[in-house]
């Protein structure tokens, strides 16, 4: 999966996850791409989804924040 893939993907993720979501579904996900004309690939929600399993979000954006600068 590209990054250009992945972005939207985990832009929808977070999205879902900061409105209550613990664990969004791959359908919270299609849904909030979709309302906005993006048509994601289940294959690529899937390992978006599968990659983030059990970790808590902020945890997610301290680590990636960390290897950014």
């Amino acid at each position: 999966m590209s990054l250009d893939d992945a972005v939207p993907i985990l832009a929808a993720y977070c999205l879902a996850a900061l409105s209550g979501k613990k664990e969004p579904s791959a359908n919270d996900i299609k849904t909030i791409l979709n309302s906005v004309g993006i048509e994601p690939q289940d294959d690529s929600i899937k390992r978006v989804i599968d990659a983030l399993k059990g970790k808590e979000l902020h945890q997610v954006i301290s680590e990636g924040m960390s290897q950014v600068g």
